[in-house]
């Protein structure tokens, strides 16, 4: 542990500077490599400085991880987005970004005070993001984006060759005059998330241009849907200043609530979400709306609805009803009562019947199993499984197969074999199957486009 005394850095008294010209959000330091929780580290952080006079909603940011290139281009950039992401950073203040793992994922942020001595608050000044982490012995970098993909500042570490890594010690960063986008290494110092220095940030606080001026947005998508082809939600969207958000709200006939998607800026100002050819299957419409923030301001579109071209009308629900694939178990009781194994085909049920008949093969490959033993059907779907009291014997769906349903829907995949019944229930039970039958069958599936699979179930000594 580091006590606060320690790691605690002196806060510079800064004020608003109308001459200040700087990056408004600057990364101060990391730490890549700390001491672990589990396997992994347990405590790396980011810590972003506010360097405006005005409050700065990150909501309207994200960081980047990068993966730099000799030139600096990357081979890979990856978005890590905070939790929460509305969060407000105050003039002259931090947020720091504790990385999740899924080893430390437990861990509070009274953990973390306790690690670096220090008193953030979890959803204040402190926000959790949930990734593998950063690297310790590769060239890497972090940035600060808009939403729309704009960067804004970065910084970097591990460059030509240099190893700038040191258990539990902060990489601190400090504004480069010449190149306001891109932070200078200052080294190393026991690490103190939430915590800078008068030598990492400017003197005083930038003062940010006032904003009047709402962004324009002109809605682009087209009247309908195509289901055959991708289909483009799209908009054109500028601002006097930046467009640091632009968000797409969707949602289809089957879906209740509006999901969101943030969007990147393409060429000519022009965003968009693409809807692949295979979304739009048994949906008839989507509505959608667009907003766009500068940081100040938001608009918003009004909400339109796409119709998909040639969708049934009727309600999903009954278009799936009358066409589901229907079946059930029928069994033949066996005369034998020692009966150890149970024998059987998975084969493709052409014609609904949940019998296999003439002309409907059987299905290699597929997997069967009774509970405690797992098997794979045979070149002809067929297939042997030892036999005992109270087992349900079940096929697994194989790809591009549907298994049938009853009446009351549910999925018809399986037998249950429970000589005397369950146990007794409040609410009832399963009633006694009596002996192994000799013969049932278990309809297990159906195409895409035709009702399939049946799988027959014959006991033998």
């Amino acid at each position: 542990m580091f006590s606060p005394a320690a790691t605690a850095a002196p806060a510079p008294a800064v004020q608003p500077d109308p001459a200040l010209v700087t990056a408004p959000l600057q990364i101060t330091e990391f730490t890549p490599d700390t001491s672990n929780v589990a396997t992994a580290d347990g405590f790396e952080f980011i810590e972003v400085y506010n360097a405006s006079s005005e409050p700065v909603d990150f909501s309207d940011y994200t960081l980047r991880y990068l993966y730099p290139r000799a030139d600096l281009t990357n081979s890979n950039v990856v978005d890590w987005p905070s939790v929460p992401r509305d969060v407000s950073i105050a003039p002259g203040g931090t947020l720091v970004f504790w990385i999740k793992n899924g080893q430390n994922d437990s861990l509070t942020d009274a953990d973390f005070n306790a690690r670096f001595g220090s008193s953030l608050v979890m959803g204040e000044n402190l926000v959790e993001v949930f990734t593998g982490g950063m690297a310790n012995g590769s060239p890497r970098g972090l940035e600060i984006a808009t939403n729309t993909g704009f960067g804004l500042n970065r910084a970097y570490y591990n460059l030509d060759g240099a190893d700038n890594t040191s258990a539990n010690q902060g990489i601190q960063f400090a504004v480069n005059p010449e190149d306001l986008s891109r932070q200078m290494l200052t080294g190393l110092a026991a690490a103190s998330p939430g915590s800078v220095t008068p030598n990492q940030v400017p003197a005083g606080l930038m003062v940010p241009p006032a904003d009047s001026v709402a962004p324009s947005v002109t809605d682009a998508t087209a009247q309908s849907v195509n289901p055959a082809a991708d289909f483009s939600f799209e908009a054109t969207a500028t601002d006097d200043q930046q467009v640091r958000t632009v968000t797409l709200h969707l949602r289809s006939d089957l879906e209740r609530e509006f999901q969101t998607h943030y969007l990147k800026a393409g060429q000519d100002d022009r965003y968009e979400h693409i809807l692949h050819v295979f979304d739009p299957a048994d949906k008839l419409w989507y509505e959608y709306y667009f907003t766009v923030s500068d940081g100040t301001n938001t608009v918003k579109t009004e909400v339109r609805r796409v119709t998909v071209e040639g969708a049934d009308s009727a309600p999903a629900e009954s278009r799936w009803a009358a066409s589901a694939y229907r079946g059930g178990v029928e069994v033949v009781r066996a005369a034998e009562a020692d009966q150890q194994i149970l024998d059987g085909t998975v084969f493709h049920d052409r014609n609904r019947n949940s019998t296999q008949d003439s002309g409907e093969p059987g299905l290699p490959g597929v997997t069967v199993s009774n509970g405690r033993d797992v098997v794979s059907a045979d070149g002809q779907g067929r297939y042997e499984l030892p036999a005992f009291d109270n087992m349900t014997v079940f096929v697994t769906q194989p790809r591009g197969y549907q298994v049938p349903v009853d009446e009351d829907n549910v999925a018809q995949f399986f037998y249950n074999h429970l000589p005397a019944g369950s146990p007794a229930m409040k609410y009832g039970g399963i009633a006694p199957t009596g002996a192994l039958p000799e013969q049932g069958e278990l309809p297990a599936g159906q195409e895409r486009s035709y009702p399939v699979s049946g799988t027959a179930l014959r006991a033998r000594r």
